[in-house]
């Protein structure tokens, strides 16, 4: 097989390769692995545990905050799997601040999400003597855990309530009721794996634009008091939706267009 042929076959094997992973390919983003990724796409499922809101009369005081913890358990429908082993991604929720609230709504602005990869899983608020303090800071991770993704609440409208906040609870985070609900949007600010989820992909439904200044990940969360540990008031799960970034299909497919143009040009000279 000569030159040119060689450069014609790993250029056509590069597209094949960049067309493939377009579709589905598992990726390390700073080694938590997202596998089966369609078209970037990321769905991550973990349980969440929170402190309730304080309230007066079922209905949550103006300026209250709430605390928020949890582990990622899923993503992709596959068991959490890490490059390094077997590890835990915990998360943190805190700064959540109520700026309206009814007996069953709840409207917050600011809030942040700190995510923590570690790779000596200790986890479990469910352990015996573990109090709300401790799962929390076991969750934050403060001595083994390393910054993996860190969030910031960015202001959405809610389609459900026609309410705006970086976070909205529907039910029970802060009265009486002992389920209910929330959304919330947030956008990158930090962590090791900041440069993949920062995409800008969430419609807010505030007339952002798509692919340039919307949010990067979606979480919808449900909670009850029925499931919650003994030192936990509110515990249940959340659905993280984010588009990760991928620059290797497309770097491969540029890499092939530039392989077929290295062979039109020799094969040009050839002639001449």
């Amino acid at each position: 097989m000569n030159l040119n042929k060689k450069l014609l076959a790993a250029a056509v094997a590069s597209l094949a390769l960049g067309t493939a992973s377009s579709a589905a390919f598992a990726l390390n983003a700073a080694g938590v692995i997202i596998p089966d990724v369609p078209g970037g796409t990321v769905f991550a499922v973990s349980s969440i545990y929170e402190s309730i809101v304080p309230n007066t009369g079922g209905v949550a005081n103006i300026g209250a905050t709430f605390t928020g913890m949890g582990s990622v358990t899923q993503v992709n429908g596959q068991a959490l799997q890490c490059s390094g082993g077997p590890c835990e991604l915990t998360f943190v929720l805190t700064g959540y601040t109520v700026q309206s609230a009814t007996a069953t709504t709840i409207s917050f602005t600011g809030g942040t999400v700190n995510m923590y990869l570690d790779y000596t899983p200790d986890f479990n608020p469910y352990a015996p003597g573990t109090t709300f303090a401790s799962a929390l800071a076991s969750a934050s991770n403060s001595t083994s855990g390393t910054p993996w993704l860190s969030l910031s609440g960015r202001n959405f409208l809610d389609l459900f309530t026609g309410l705006q906040g970086s976070l909205v609870a529907r039910n029970a985070l802060g009265g009486v009721a002992l389920a209910g609900n929330g959304t919330g949007e947030l956008d990158v600010s930090g962590g090791m794996a900041m440069a993949y989820f920062d995409t800008n992909t969430i419609d807010d439904n505030l007339n952002c634009t798509v692919g340039t200044n919307c949010a990067d990940v979606q979480i919808n969360a449900s909670y009850s008091t029925i499931a919650a540990p003994s030192s936990i008031p509110l515990a249940g799960s959340a659905d993280l939706h984010a588009v990760v970034t991928v620059p290797e299909p497309a770097s491969l497919a540029l890499l092939g267009v530039g392989l077929l143009g290295v062979g039109a040009f020799s094969r040009r000279r050839k002639q001449k």
